[in-house]
């Protein structure tokens, strides 16, 4: 019996299971070894004899006790390692039972947590934050401590509310670095809503659709703008000022949607309704270098500039422009203004180096690719660049300004002598 319990105590097996197993045990002595009319077991005949003196009630000699006593050992672990076995299972199913109870009672409480958590303004207020820095692109984790004004904004911008100047203004200097293109974008969006809705309370303010559709290109809804200014009719208005800023708005609204013979059409009417502006110059600037007349382009900048442009803003200009040239373009560009205007156009050569420093082979590849699919590339007719030379020519002719080169030499101009 010793044996047994210490198998039984390896599967930390408790004293009442213990009790029930040599309880049991014994009964199945009873039955299975020593009355043999119930055993199915063969049963020697040297054990017959014992049995029956056993049930007899006679003494047992030393030799029969220890043969017995044996016998009953080896068929007894015969049993033993399935019982223990049933043992183990089944404090196995009882732990697993208990695990079961532990991890649903942990389940609840998570549930009642989450539960006073939700309730709790300050964790309601936490949670909206994220999820609005999530909505518009900016990381939590960068930010820091989110700035009072940021978070203002952000509720401000989700409401469909309006910013006032200081938030704006906020946005654009030490928030600089929440402006991201989400809030850009909703931004401007909101400010053109604000200036269609006052532009609906006074059609005759024409200012206020010139605003809206100036917000509306910031917010690349180009289209909807062009819509906007085509139904505005501009007949009896003999403010010049007003006039230019309407075409100046229409053709840059235009250049976005790359309808560049009507975008210059715009910008020269406002040019010649008001001289001594830099916007349509500006303007006139950005559509030439686009088109790859860079020699135009730098005249119109040059006008611009005389008229109060600032470096910083023709600087952008060429700098967005550049950004979306394929390399072989941009290159052609680069090397262009530098000869047109080495110290003006200084800043570029940081740019210029970007790309010639690629390996030459690369290089050339790029050259191949560009011009093979200008020779098999169907949408670009000699005529349709003989009509974009002229429309150039007729430009230039009309401002007064150097006749444009040849679109496929541009970038072999000279540049202009003072």
């Amino acid at each position: 019996m010793t044996e047994g319990k210490a198998l039984l105590l390896q599967a930390k097996v408790t004293n009442k299971d213990l009790d029930t197993f040599e309880s049991k045990l014994l009964n199945l002595c009873q039955q299975y070894f020593l009355d043999p009319l119930n055993s199915d077991l063969l049963i020697p005949s040297r054990l017959k004899d014992i049995v029956k003196k056993y049930e007899e009630k006679q003494s047992l000699s030393k030799f029969e006790e220890v043969y017995i006593h044996e016998y009953m050992l080896r068929s007894l672990s015969g049993f033993l390692p399935d019982f223990q076995k049933k043992i183990r299972n089944k404090v196995e199913l009882e732990r697993v039972a208990e695990e079961k109870i532990r991890q649903e009672k942990l389940r609840q409480e998570a549930i009642e947590k989450q539960k006073l958590l939700e309730s709790d303004p300050v964790y309601i207020a936490k949670q909206k934050e994220k999820a609005l820095l999530k909505k518009y692109d900016i990381n939590e984790y960068l930010s820091g401590a989110l700035p009072t004004e940021l978070s203002e904004i952000l509720n401000k911008l989700e409401n469909e509310t309006r910013l006032s100047q200081d938030e704006a203004v906020w946005l654009n200097t030490i928030g600089k670095k929440f402006f991201s293109t989400k809030v850009r974008h909703k931004f401007h969006r909101l400010e053109a809503n604000y200036y269609l809705q006052e532009y609906a309370k006074n059609t005759k303010n024409i200012w206020n659709a010139i605003n809206a559709s100036s917000q509306l290109r910031k917010c690349q809804e180009s289209p909807e703008a062009e819509e906007f200014l085509e139904k505005i009719s501009t007949n009896g208005i003999k403010d010049k000022k007003l006039l230019s800023a309407y075409f100046t708005t229409l053709g840059g609204v235009r250049r976005d949607l790359r309808k560049v013979k009507v975008a210059i059409d715009n910008a020269s009417k406002a040019h010649n309704l008001t001289p001594d502006n830099y916007r349509p110059c500006t303007l006139l600037g950005a559509i030439y270098m686009e088109t790859y007349q860079y020699t135009l382009g730098h005249e119109w900048y040059e006008k611009a500039s005389e008229r109060g442009a600032t470096n910083q803003s023709i600087n952008a200009d060429l700098k967005s422009i550049i950004s979306k040239m394929d390399k072989a373009k941009r290159n052609e560009m680069i090397e262009h203004l530098l000869k047109l205007d080495p110290h003006a156009y200084s800043w570029l050569k940081s740019l210029k180096t970007a790309v010639v420093n690629k390996p030459t082979s690369k290089q050339n590849k790029v050259e191949q690719s560009v011009k093979a699919q200008k020779k098999a590339s169907p949408s670009q007719p000699k005529n349709s660049e003989k009509s974009l030379q002229n429309l150039l020519e007729q430009g230039a002719k009309a401002h007064n300004l150097k006749q444009p080169v040849n679109l496929s030499k541009s970038s072999c101009m000279k540049p202009k002598k003072k």
